[in-house]
Formats: C-alpha cells, structure tokens, sequence
C-alpha cells in the first residue's frame, strides 16, 4: 500500500471503469508479481481498456519494487494512465505519478516509523503537485500510541487511485474546487486485562483529527473518547463519543432540498456497537448512532448476521438506516441499504462467491458473482460475472430494472 488513510495513488478497483466509475470494456490485462531475490520484490500491471461513446479508450501501468532490510524496507512505484484513440497515443491526454516511500520496524516490533513522497504530472500543471505522508506506531502489551501526517497539493492527480477530500463539491454553482490540505491524526489507547475475571479486556482510547487548508487555516477537527470492552465468551461491546467541528468552504446538501451555508458547524454524537461470539456458527452485530450532525440530527442503526455451515458456506445479510433532520429549509433524508453475501466451497480448490446490494436513495442495485479455480498452488482462474441495475418509476405505481452495466469477465493468475 501507498499513501495513506484516503489519499491512495493507487487502487486497483479503480481499473476498467470510467470518471463515473462506470464499468468499461477491457481489451487484454496482465499482471506479472514476484521476489527477485529473497530481498526484493517487484510488480508489473498493464490493463488496455476500450473507448466509449462517453470517453476514449486507456492504457493504464503499473511498476513497483520494494527491497527489504530485514524487517524494513523501502519502496517505489511508477503509474502511467495514456488516453487512446483509433490506435493512437491522445499525446496530452495522460496521468502519471512518481512514488517513494520507506518504513523502518523495530526487532521487537514495538517501534514502526513510516514516511513516503508522491508526485503526479498532467498536461496543464506544473507547480502544487505533491502528497507527503509520515507517521509512527509505538505498541507493547499495554500500550498503542499512533500518530500520522499528511500533505496533500491541490494539483495533485490520482488517476489510478482514490484520494479523498481534495475536490469539493460547490451545491449551489454545480461545480467542483480542488483544495489542497494537510491532516493530522493521532490516538492513544491503553489495555488493561484482568487476571481473575470473565472480561478478556478493557480498552480505553482516545484519537484526534485535525484538518488545515493548505494556507493553513482551520478545516475540520475530531476528538473521539473510547471504551470497548472483550467478554473471554467472545462478545464485545464497543462506545465512542465523537466532538465535531467543521468549516464548510462551500455550500452542500445531504437531501436535494437548499443545500447547508458555509461557515462553522459544531456537533456531538454517541455510538454504540454489540458483536456476538464470531467463533459461533451463528453470529450477529448490532451498533447505533445518535446525536448531531452539521446543525441537525443523525440517527443510525446497522445490523449484520452471519451463519457459517462448517466446512463449506458463509452466508451474511446487513441493513443500513440513516436517517438525517435538518431545520427548514434544509429537508430531511432518509438512507437505507441492504447487503448480502454468499461464500459456498465445493471443494479446497473451487469457490464460488456472489455480493449483493441495494441502496434505496439512489435507486441502485448490484450484483457481483465470482467463481474462483485454484488450478495450480497460488495460480488460479476467475469468472465474474457483474450486473448493476437503476431502479425506475414505471407510472402505474412500481418500479422497474433496467440494467445500466453488465459484464463478463475472465482472470488468470500463473504462480511459478
């Protein structure tokens, strides 16, 4: 992994699909990963997806090393998106980025400190270009002290990644701002086990986020107190209170109603969460949210259950309820969603795995089915099969399908 938290350079999910995240026809993909001695390793990808009549056809790649000095190492990797048309390089149409890091882990493992340099080119840019990160973890049996820091310039470009935060969506100009910012987040937990008792483990933490503009004036900040608590049966029950503070740069709305005016936003909510015994053929988790949010009201509910048939299937099934208030006239929203996955094992050697889901606000559902063949030891074939469908009124009172993606696709890893 490269980067951190939400400021990736690279995310392969993001591969064959367009700027709306719209699966895309892939002409041919390779992947080549290995050690090229015991203390380097390289990764090569190369991915050539076809045009459109909404965007033209890409030429994405990828090249990584990582060279290991005992338990630290140092990494790098190249990225270079290239727009295609009719068999021909779109000269400036293309996204590249330059990436270096390194981290150093102590013997013991208590000590682990991390930092990395980023850079991206784009036809029309040549300054503010660059993401920076570093950090530290110090952990030992009773202890956990993190801390990580982040520089993130405004013209910095990730087309084969995820980057979060740095485009910002202006409600009522229907426009996007690019904003650079630097983020601080650090966390302190402390472990207490009690020898003669049925609590496993009592764990009390407290973390703090705060996000500057990039001229360094106030963004947004979280402090977040909590306590989770470890039964020795398995269960575990978790509490958190978070105080958020926010300045809004731009106007925005949660509901379709006039959206939310900048300036600084104040608010406190509580969370809850229970997980059963995840050891148990049939486990479930049930969590809450109450309390503030910008200047209305959240309330949040998720459940999740899983049943395991040992040794062949996992089936689970979650719900999500989200519901936001807002004083007039900023309207109220209402979220739900449904999850569902299927694991079967017809043998050690064939999988079959399908992902369900449907969220009511956007009118979306999706289905995602994998068949996976391990042939050889670490070489296997995968068929998927991908299928999103939008939701629509059909005037006499429901709703019907209509697939709005549909794809096929074949993988094959070779391990030698």
């Amino acid at each position: 992994d490269y980067g951190s938290g939400n400021a990736r350079p690279f995310f392969s999910r993001t591969i064959g699909l367009d700027a709306n995240r719209q699966a895309v026809p892939i002409l041919y993909g390779a992947r080549l990963t290995g050690n090229i001695n015991k203390e380097l390793r390289m990764g090569f990808m190369n991915i050539h997806s076809l045009g459109t009549e909404e965007a033209f056809g890409q030429n994405q790649t990828a090249f990584a090393l990582k060279k290991q000095f005992g338990r630290s190492f140092v990494q790098g990797m190249f990225l270079n998106r290239q727009a295609v048309n009719d068999g021909e390089w779109i000269q400036d149409d293309f996204g590249r980025n330059l990436s270096l890091e390194s981290a150093y882990l102590s013997d013991n493992g208590q000590i682990s400190l991390w930092g990395g340099g980023h850079l991206s080119f784009k036809d029309g840019y040549s300054n503010n270009q660059g993401m920076y990160n570093a950090g530290f973890t110090f952990r030992n049996p009773s202890w956990e002290i993190q801390a990580d820091f982040l520089t993130l310039q405004e013209n910095y470009f990730s087309d084969m990644g995820f980057i979060a935060r740095v485009e910002n969506y202006d409600a009522e100009r229907d426009t996007l701002i690019r904003e650079g910012f630097s983020s601080s987040f650090t966390s302190i937990e402390y472990v207490v086990r009690p020898e003669k008792s049925n609590i496993s483990r009592h764990r009390f933490g407290v973390e703090n986020l705060m996000i500057f503009n990039s001229d360094w004036s106030f963004n947004e900040r979280y402090n977040r107190f909590r306590y989770f608590l470890t039964l020795k049966s398995g269960e575990e029950f978790k509490i958190r209170l978070n105080l958020n503070e926010l300045e809004l740069l731009y106007p925005f709305t949660f509901t379709g109603d006039s959206p939310l005016p900048i300036g600084r936003y104040n608010s406190t909510d509580v969370n809850f969460e229970f997980q059963s015994d995840e050891r148990k053929a049939l486990s479930f988790s049930l969590s809450g949210t109450t309390g503030g949010f910008y200047n209305g009201k959240i309330n949040k509910i998720q459940s999740d259950i899983q049943f395991r048939v040992q040794p062949w299937g996992r089936f689970s099934i979650g719900y999500q309820w989200n519901k936001l208030k807002f004083p007039e006239p900023y309207g109220d929203a209402l979220i739900t969603a449904l999850l569902a996955k299927v694991e079967v094992g017809f043998s050690k050697n064939l999988l079959w795995t399908t992902l369900f889901q449907y969220v009511e606000q956007s009118n979306y559902m999706g289905v995602n089915s994998r068949i996976q063949w391990r042939y050889s030891p670490m070489s296997d074939i995968y068929l998927v099969y991908l299928d999103n469908y939008d939701l629509m009124d059909n005037g006499i009172g429901g709703r019907d399908l209509f697939s709005n993606n549909r794809a096929l696709v074949l993988k094959v890893n070779f391990w030698y």
